[in-house]
């Protein structure tokens, strides 16, 4: 008996769990039914003046990225900075003890090799260092070429450093600040509206700022996308990290669109945006619309007429060429 009224409460349970699950779809669908048949919402078309919006995701990073060499023989005795610190043009970056003079007269008589070579003149005076020229490296200290990022540290304390004829070791690398750009990628159907001088606003969890369209690549990339640079004001340089990911926003040309719900819109084949209206005869046809920018809520598009019926409930279920009934909005 026990077991025949537990089975019961349990189909109860169901019933009443199923109803509920149907009755918050069709709510949140906003679809309703009366006699088996389904009433779709929909909304007429107003084709409104809109600005180009066109959101993206960037990458701040370096135009000017260099190595950082050393320009003594020596043992970094301290390292005053770490990865990702930013630091300014002739800032003292590390420390070298036991630094090798080359006019002490224990090292004066340094032997540096004739290279022959058949390379001309100016290339020699430029690359292959002479004794004069290593007789003046006793620096102490290495230094920063610029202002910036210090993007990777290779030599910690105690490490020898040396310099031979090809130049000086590496120390560490830096993305120069005074260079910085956020770097992002547009389709190439809508590339065609972006201009240089065009207003962008970057943001991210850290900083806003407002800045300008700089350059726009004309390579389409392996990713079938056009590159585009935005410059960044060296005033808010401490805002920054160089490698940071940040959501970007171009302000385009005032253009005639429509503003639809999201749910109006599927995703049909071949990534084809599928919205449907609905003609005199109560028809509902499937239009093809391109996607010109978007907010949380709603797409403003391209491809609906002023006056157009949309369907913005349920359209997955919508067969195309059949007849609907519909309730505006």
């Amino acid at each position: 008996m026990k077991k025949y009224i537990l089975y019961l409460i349990t189909l109860f349970v169901l019933g009443v769990f199923s109803f509920r699950t149907f009755e918050f779809y069709s709510n949140k669908n906003k679809i309703s039914h009366a006699n088996d048949e389904i009433i779709y919402n929909a909304m007429r078309i107003e084709v409104i003046d809109k600005d180009d919006e066109f959101a993206l995701y960037g990458k701040i990073e370096s135009d000017s990225n260099l190595d950082i060499l050393t320009e003594s023989v020596g043992k970094i005795k301290n390292v005053f900075v770490n990865q990702y610190d930013f630091v300014k043009k002739n800032q003292k970056l590390a420390e070298l003890d036991d630094v090798l003079d080359f006019n002490n007269k224990n090292t004066a008589n340094i032997n540096i090799p004739e290279i022959e070579t058949d390379i001309d003149t100016k290339y020699s005076e430029k690359f292959i260092p002479s004794k004069q020229k290593i007789q003046n490296m006793t620096n102490k200290y290495i230094i920063s070429p610029c202002n910036g990022y210090i993007k990777e540290i290779f030599q910690d304390t105690g490490a020898t450093l040396s310099y031979g004829l090809t130049g000086g070791q590496k120390f560490a690398s830096i993305s120069c600040a005074d260079n910085l750009s956020v770097n992002t990628s547009i389709s190439t159907k809508n590339a065609k509206y972006i201009k240089p001088g065009m207003k962008v606003e970057i943001s991210s969890d850290s900083f806003k700022m407002i800045s300008k369209v700089k350059t726009i690549s004309k390579i389409v990339n392996e990713h079938g996308s056009i590159g585009i640079k935005i410059a960044i004001n060296k005033k808010n340089m401490s805002d920054f990290f160089i490698d940071e990911n940040v959501d970007v926003r171009i302000f385009g040309k005032t253009r005639k669109l429509v503003k639809i719900p999201l749910s109006s819109v599927l995703i049909g084949k071949q990534d084809e945006n599928i919205v449907y209206v609905v003609d005199k005869n109560n028809l509902v046809k499937a239009i093809n619309i391109d996607i010109v920018s978007s907010n949380d809520e709603f797409f403003f598009v391209n491809g609906l007429q002023n006056e157009d019926i949309l369907i913005i409930s349920a359209v997955n279920l919508i067969k195309p060429n059949t007849k609907v009934k519909y309730a505006m909005d």
